[in-house]
């Protein structure tokens, strides 16, 4: 079983469940990964990418997005 082969269906299930656990709670908890989970996904449809750069792209944007946004975010919401 290659891995690769299966990886966009890993994706897409880590951005649905992410979506989940935000549409449940009421803080921004997991939204940033399925940002990264998004993205992850489209660039696993790129021929030639391995399933390790989708793993490094998934946390790189993850972080980054939680990093850059969360503090905005945060400050609007309490409002």
């Amino acid at each position: 079983m290659d891995i690769e082969n299966w990886m966009w269906a890993i994706w897409l299930a880590i951005f649905v469940i992410a979506l989940v656990i935000e549409a449940v709670g009421t803080d921004l908890v997991s939204i940033w990964f399925a940002a990264g989970a998004l993205l992850a996904l489209v660039v696993g449809f790129i021929p030639g990418v391995t399933w390790w750069i989708e793993i490094i792209i998934f946390f790189v944007v993850s972080i980054a997005t939680l990093l850059c946004f969360r503090p905005l975010v945060h400050k609007f919401l309490r409002r």
